[in-house]
Formats: C-alpha cells, sequence, structure tokens
C-alpha cells in the first residue's frame, strides 16, 4: 500500500484511538465519499457501519457486496490473469464511466471486509488510514 501512496510512514507513531469501533466507524466512512455515503460490510454479505445509507438500503447494498465478492472469487482466475485485470474492485458506472457505487475488498488478517463507496471515493487521505488502522486493531 505504501507503494501505491495509500500509506506513508511517520517519524513517531499514532497516538491509540479509541477502543469503540462501532462509534468511530460512521465519520471516517463519511470523509471516504465526496457524497458522504460510504460502508462497510463482510465478505459474508453483512454490514458493520454505513454513513449516508438507510438501514434497509445499507442492508441490502451489503448483500449486494457479498454476492459481489463471491462473483470475483468465482472469476478470479480470468480476471486476473487471463484479463491481466490488476484489481479485484468492482464498480457500477454511470454513462460517463464515473463510479458511482464501488467496493473494494479490504483483507485484515484472516477477515475480509468490503469498503462500499457512493460517489467519488477519497482515498489519498487519513481517513483511509485511519479505517486500515482501526481495523486492524481490531481484526489483525
Amino acid at each position: 500500500l505504501q507503494r501505491l501512496d495509500f500509506v506513508h510512514g511517520t517519524e513517531t507513531p499514532r497516538p491509540t484511538l479509541g477502543s469503540n469501533l462501532e462509534s468511530q466507524l460512521p465519520p471516517v466512512l463519511t470523509a471516504l465519499s465526496d457524497s458522504g455515503r460510504a460502508m462497510l460490510a463482510d465478505d459474508n454479505g453483512l454490514y458493520y457501519a454505513a454513513a449516508g445509507f438507510h438501514h434497509e438500503t445499507a442492508e441490502e447494498v451489503a448483500a449486494l457486496a457479498g454476492d459481489i465478492i463471491s462473483l470475483g472469487r468465482r472469476h478470479a482466475l480470468l480476471l486476473q490473469q487471463h484479463l491481466n485485470l490488476g484489481s479485484s474492485a468492482w464498480a457500477v458506472a454511470n454513462p460517463a464511466g464515473a463510479s458511482e457505487l464501488a467496493f473494494y475488498p479490504l483483507y485484515i488478517g484472516q477477515q475480509s471486509f468490503v469498503l462500499i463507496i457512493g460517489g467519488m471515493p477519497r482515498l489519498q487521505d487519513q481517513h483511509f488510514v485511519t479505517l486500515v488502522e482501526l481495523l486492524a486493531r481490531r481484526y489483525a
């Protein structure tokens, strides 16, 4: 991730974040999208936290994310080796090709997550680092 500029090293360690993951995730997720719509689900289609989505919608989008991850795993050989696609992310794009809803797999320890972002993603700042740190402290 560091080579891709998703994370960077610092001279001093970051202060320890609070222990309540559930209350810390929504504001972090909000900052990961230009529209404030993002959520975190697992690969089984259950969501952990959502920002900008109604509860019922979040449940359905999380189930869709589980299906997409399963589809990606079934077709990984085709996508990665035959088509040489280096990404395992999926997106629903508008007619101009811009992502309207994107699904990014995250692997922390033995746990698989899906970061779902509505609108334009904002993954190149400290909020993505904070998300990974929160998940790593709990699941790694």
